[in-house]
C-alpha cells in the first residue's frame, strides 16, 4: 500500500447528515482509507457527510490521517472537532476585501480546489456542492486544453446522482481524470492509483 504524505484530498459534499445515514458512513469510509495510504483528508470544515465524515473517518484509522479544514469567519457556525488544522478564509485575502462573503467564499473555493484529488459525494443537492464539482472539471479542462496533467476526481454514487449532473454525465465521464464509483473502496483505489 502506498503511502502519500504529501498528497492531499478534498471531499466535497453535505453540511447535512450524520453517523448513521448511508452516504456519512460511506464518506467517513473514505477518510479512512485515504488515511491508510498517507492523504490528508481536507473539507470545507464544517458537518454532514461532506465535511465531517470524511475528517472523522482519517481521524480513526489505524495510522491516523491529518485534516485540514478550510473555515469560513462570514459563516456563524463552527468547525468540526475532528479537524488538525483550520485555516480560515478570510486570512489569504487581501486587506480590504476580508469582510466581503462572496470574497470569502471563492477565497475557501480556490483553497479546495488546490488539493492533489478530489472525491464527491453525488447525492447532496446543494448548490455549494455543484460549484465546487463544476469549478474542479473545468479547471481541469482546462489543464487538459493547455497540455497540463488534470487532477483526479472520482464521484462516490449513492443512492442518486445530481440531477444535472445525470444530464451531463455522458459528455463530462469522457475526461480520464473522473470517475464514477459504486463503493468507497473502489473509489480510493482509483484515486490512490493516479496520485501514486
Amino acid at each position: 500500500m502506498p503511502r502519500l504524505v504529501r498528497k492531499s484530498v478534498a471531499c466535497f459534499g453535505s453540511g447535512m447528515g450524520s453517523d448513521g445515514d448511508a452516504m456519512y458512513e460511506k464518506m467517513y469510509t473514505v477518510g479512512r482509507l485515504l488515511a491508510r495510504h498517507g492523504v490528508r483528508v481536507i473539507t470545507g470544515a464544517y458537518e454532514g457527510s461532506g465535511m465531517e465524515a470524511p475528517v472523522r473517518g482519517a481521524q480513526a484509522a489505524i495510522a491516523k490521517g491529518t485534516t485540514l479544514g478550510y473555515a469560513l469567519r462570514c459563516r456563524p457556525k463552527k468547525p468540526n472537532k475532528y479537524l488538525d488544522e483550520i485555516l480560515w478564509a478570510q486570512e489569504v485575502l487581501v486587506k480590504g476585501y476580508s469582510s466581503m462573503p462572496e470574497i470569502e467564499y471563492g477565497a475557501r473555493l480556490g483553497l479546495l480546489g488546490s488539493a492533489d484529488g478530489f472525491v464527491v459525494d453525488p447525492s447532496d443537492v446543494t448548490l455549494g456542492t455543484l460549484t465546487e464539482f463544476f469549478f474542479v472539471a473545468s479547471i481541469n479542462v482546462k489543464d487538459i486544453k493547455l497540455e497540463r496533467a488534470p487532477k483526479p476526481m472520482v464521484v462516490l454514487v449513492g443512492d442518486r446522482l445530481y440531477p444535472f449532473l445525470e444530464t451531463v454525465a455522458s459528455s463530462i465521464l469522457r475526461y480520464p481524470f473522473i470517475a464514477l464509483k459504486r463503493t468507497p473502496e473502489q473509489a480510493v483505489k482509483w484515486l490512490i492509483e493516479r496520485l501514486v
